[in-house]
Parts: C-alpha cells; structure tokens; sequence
C-alpha cells in the first residue's frame, strides 16, 4: 500500500508559496543589507575648516590660561591647518575662505613668535577675521561670540569666539576672566 498525503494539491500550492516567501525573504534581506552598507558609505560631509576651527579654539583657551608656550603650539597648529585648508571642499565658500586665509596666517605665525602681550594684542585681530569665515562656513556646534569692552578700548574694545557659553576672556585671564558679555551665538 502506497502512502500518499491526504493533501496532495495543499502541499504543491503550500512548496510554491514557500519557495515565493524564501525567495522575497531573500530579496528584502538584500535590500536591507545594501540599503544598509550605502547609508555607511555616504557619511555626513566633513567641515573643511573644523581644524582650524578646533585649533583656534585651543589657542583661545591657552590664552585664558595666561599659557605662552601652549599659545605658541596653538598657533603653530592653528598656520599649519590654515596652510593645509582643502580648497575643493570649501564650494561656494571658497571666495569668502580666499578673502581671510592670508590675514588669519599672518596672525597666527605672529602669535606663534611672540610673547603673551602681543599673542593677545594679535589675537583681536584673529578673531575678527576667524568671526568673518565662521559665519561664513558653520561650526557643527554652536559658538559662542563675545566682546570685551576693555581690551582694546581705543579701537572699541575686542571680541572672541568660545564653545563655552561661559565667558572666560582670553585678553586678560585671571585678572578679569569674567569681562565681557555674549553678543552673538552662531549655529
């Protein structure tokens, strides 16, 4: 006596569905896995300036701390990303990057020379220029643009920019680490 199954047709109809459902199990796991690895090949665009940025922040803080060896280094880092900016990524802002880069050089390979009097004597004029190419071309984090009534009183006083929402003034350091006031945030 042969043995059949009493479902002949459920069991065609039942390995026709199942070879369907393997194979859009298979399609949908392929879509995943390829939809998966481009979202990882396409990674969010990298600021070309966020070195600089990173660098003068670091010379900003060594000058917080009345720190005239650490602002050489800052400075130094800071010319070498300045130098080093790649051009073909700035697109539309390569104009306005072309129109400060020469200016921030030269402040920043003063600075490197120099004693911390003159780091912050030249430090105002950075920060203008760095002001300039920030709003320009953003920070990925929101920065922090402050003014100083009295340093540079003749000229109407001087002005930086922090990741700090705190102000910790760069032209006098502890003599009065709390002069000065918020104007701007950039975003």
């Amino acid at each position: 006596m042969s043995r059949t199954t009493p479902y002949p047709l459920a069991v065609n109809i039942g390995s026709k569905v199942m070879k369907k459902l393997i194979i859009l199990i298979a399609a949908i796991t392929f879509t995943i896995v390829l939809y998966g690895q481009t979202l990882q090949d396409v990674a969010p665009p990298v600021n070309p300036l966020t070195a600089v940025y990173e660098s003068y922040f670091a010379l900003k803080d060594a000058l917080v701390k009345s720190d005239e060896k650490t602002a050489q280094s800052a400075a130094a880092a800071l010319s070498k990303n300045l130098i080093g900016v790649p051009m073909d990524k700035l697109g539309d802002n390569h104009s306005i990057w072309m129109g400060y880069q020469s200016k921030l050089v030269t402040d920043a390979g003063s600075i490197r020379k120099s004693n911390i009097d003159q780091q912050r004597k030249l430090f105002v004029s950075l920060s203008k220029n760095m002001y300039e190419v920030m709003k320009a071309v953003k920070y990925e984090k929101p920065v922090y643009y402050f003014h100083c009534p009295m340093y540079n009183k003749k000229n109407g006083g001087a002005n930086w920019l922090s990741l700090e929402k705190e102000v910790k003034n760069p032209y006098y350091g502890s003599k009065m680490l709390t002069c000065g006031s918020l104007t701007e945030t950039i975003k």
